[in-house]
């Protein structure tokens, strides 16, 4: 019966992977600080990756809230997950002039929760593009990425963590790290 159930979560981890790949964007964090994504996350290692790309307003505060709850529950997670550090990355289709209210809203959601130098904003016209270039499928839920020193998607989970998520995203996050 362990057997099987080793071999089921083997499976369940394989249908995460995607493969895709994430081309660097320019852009900036939340401090203020010029940010490459993915290339400054994944600096000297693998990286952890919340995306939050929302199909509306209101769904993108839902992806939000489960990000900062995969925040707070990495923390208490297995080694080496409980050590790692956790990007925040809203994708956004918005037109520039509103660009400056989103980025100050996401900053008071995040203040005092998420350190700022952890959190950048994507501002992109086609975020249906850069999610299927990652392999990764824009839906109602967040999606914590593992990110290859080489921008690939090495494997990703969907929604609020769970004892099934975190396990899923341990053995991809272990497996990277080999």
């Amino acid at each position: 019966m362990r057997k099987f159930f080793v071999m089921l979560l083997f499976l369940v981890v394989i249908s995460t992977l995607s493969g895709g790949m994430i081309a660097p964007i320019e852009t900036e964090t939340l401090d203020g600080d010029a940010f490459i994504f993915p290339t400054e996350a994944v600096k000297g290692s693998v990286a952890i990756v919340g995306l939050a790309m929302g199909t509306s307003r209101e769904n993108g505060e839902v992806q939000q809230a489960q990000l900062i709850e995969w925040h707070t529950r990495l923390g208490a997670a297995p080694e080496p997950l409980n050590g790692a550090k956790l990007y925040h990355i809203p994708v956004i289709d918005a037109p520039r002039f509103i660009q400056g209210i989103i980025r100050r809203g996401i900053i008071k959601s995040y203040e005092e929760v998420i350190p700022l130098d952890q959190v950048a904003i994507l501002f992109i016209k086609k975020p249906e593009q850069f999610a299927s270039d990652a392999g990764i499928p824009i839906d109602d839920d967040a999606t914590v990425a593992v990110i290859s020193q080489d921008g690939t998607v090495a494997g990703y989970v969907k929604g609020s963590p769970t004892v099934r998520t975190i396990t899923e995203l341990q053995a991809i996050y272990q497996r990277e790290l080999l």
